[in-house]
């Protein structure tokens, strides 16, 4: 079993860190901002210097993390980070695993858990990026498994260094503790043994991380949230914590057949209707072949409801459905964004309840490895297809980092879209302006200088939040000054 569970790390290792050895360059946009910040840690003390980038030095963890790494190896921050945050974040398997066999009390289950979680879609696409949230992964892991055991010096260490780490990731785990909690409570008033430890906890983690936003973080704050917003996440939560109840205490109900039917039958009507029409504002009408990448979730809902055997995964599952929920209905940009990113916090319980449900079933099991597969796949779509809605922007090649070299001294600002404008913005400190961009291609302002890589030409212009088709009228782009061209990257500048 314990080579089993290292193969699996070994496996999920190389997932992680695959999309970076591929390019030999930092996975995802957000990475260039925390790695600069990382590079000017190194010269500069104070994280709030004017010089960082006024967002993410707010939640530092990562680029100090980066910094001490750079120090130690002696290898550039860049390289250091690439390399160092994938890895550190696919130490969150080893956690896992035992968080899964402390709540299943099963080995095989806690291995299939880990192995389902370490390729799960698109949670292994996100930590295989330099992001906050990669780096907050393990943290937030560890928080939940010192909270089940009750080690209070641990888990308050644990809670400053997730409330450095990332904001959502605190949140979500506010949000997972204040559910396992209640679980808890309701348990303690039927036993008549309650838990005084468990709510001093969860009170610990609400304390350090909004003193943190209050006294630091605030100013890096970019989402405001208004009390109707509030309101409206805590009557889903609520809606979704009384499902949670009423599941916990009546468990005969996931051996009703229409319990295992339904939730897969709910999530293929979700899927086609999303090939159809936006379900949620501002998200994208995907492809009917698309189905295909979203087929593990279809695969996995009646097994994950057929695990629901132990009350710390319903109430952990069920909040996360509730975060869900309320991101499905939200406004955008913060619907759509919070929706998949969400969707990390909810394959951890997802994993765990699928594995359960997997016990005893030795045919079943094929499934799950078809699961694993089709996760690999989706994986390979973003990464390697760079499928248009999966993420494949997060994928830098050699040739657009050489082309930012290219511009590192000019004072002009750079039309480009969103993909490039991390890079330039967050890493060189370049002037960038997305909407120019978009009417140099609509053929209204010539006279910008205009970053044109080969991947825009058959996915589109990268947006915040979606991808957009190139205006007809892009292919006038040849009447422009080409002034820059490395096989991949094209820059003009002005009309001929």
């Amino acid at each position: 079993m314990r080579k089993l569970l290292l193969i699996i790390v070994v496996l999920s290792t190389a997932v992680r860190l695959y999309p970076t050895l591929l390019s030999g360059l930092p996975f995802s946009t957000d990475a260039w901002s925390p790695i600069r910040n990382t590079e000017l840690l190194l010269k500069h003390v104070r994280l709030d210097s004017n010089l960082m980038d006024g967002y993410n030095c707010y939640w530092p963890a990562n680029s100090l993390f980066g910094s001490f790494l750079s120090l130690i190896t002696g290898i550039k921050p860049i390289d250091a980070m690439r390399l160092g945050i994938p890895f550190s974040g696919s130490l969150t398997l080893l956690i896992f695993y035992v968080l899964a066999k402390r709540i299943s009390g099963n080995y095989d289950t806690a291995c299939l858990a880990s192995a389902l979680l370490a390729f799960a879609y698109p949670y292994a696409f996100f930590t295989a990026g330099v992001t906050k949230e990669t780096y907050a992964n393990p943290i937030y892991m560890l928080l939940i498994l010192l909270f089940l055991r009750g080690s209070f010096l641990g888990f308050a260490l644990s809670s400053l260094a997730l409330a450095m780490a990332h904001h959502l990731t605190s949140a979500m785990a506010i949000v997972i503790l204040a559910g396992i909690t209640l679980q808890n409570e309701v348990e303690g008033l039927i036993s008549g043994k309650m838990d005084s430890l468990k709510p001093i906890l969860l009170s610990v983690l609400v304390v350090v991380t909004t003193l943190y936003f209050l006294l630091y973080a605030n100013k890096g704050m970019r989402v405001s949230f208004e009390p109707k917003d509030i309101l409206s996440a805590l009557s889903y939560q609520i809606l979704f914590l009384s499902i949670a109840l009423y599941i916990a205490f009546n468990k005969n109900l996931i051996k009703l057949k229409t319990s295992l039917i339904m939730p897969s039958a709910a999530v293929l009507l979700i899927v086609v209707i999303s090939t159809r029409r936006a379900i949620i504002p501002g998200a994208p009408v995907f492809p009917v072949h698309y189905i295909i990448y979203l087929a593990p979730f279809i695969l996995i809902a009646p097994f994950s409801v057929m695990g629901l055997k132990r009350n710390e995964i319903v109430f952990w599952l069920l909040t996360m459905l509730g975060v869900e929920a309320y991101a499905g209905f939200g406004n955008p940009p913060l619907g759509p964004t919070l929706a998949y990113r969400a969707v990390n916090f909810l394959w951890p319980p997802l994993a765990l309840s699928s594995a359960i449900g997997f016990e005893g079933k030795r045919r079943a099991k094929v499934i799950a490895f078809l699961i694993i597969v089709l996760c690999l796949l989706d994986f390979h779509a973003s990464v390697n297809m760079k499928e248009r809605y999966m993420g494949y922007f997060w994928l830098y090649t050699k040739q657009e980092y050489q082309a930012a070299l290219y511009l590192l001294n000019t004072n002009r600002i750079i039309a480009c879209d969103v993909k490039i404008s991390y890079l330039l913005r967050d890493y060189f400190n370049i002037k960038t302006d997305v909407a120019q961009g978009l009417q140099f291609l609509r053929g209204n302002d010539r006279s910008s200088l205009f970053f044109l890589y080969s991947e825009m030409l058959k996915n589109g212009y990268v947006l915040y939040g979606h991808v957009v088709d190139l205006p007809s009228s892009w292919r006038d782009i040849s009447k422009s000054n080409l002034i820059y061209f490395n096989g991949e990257v094209s820059l003009y500048g002005g009309v001929s």
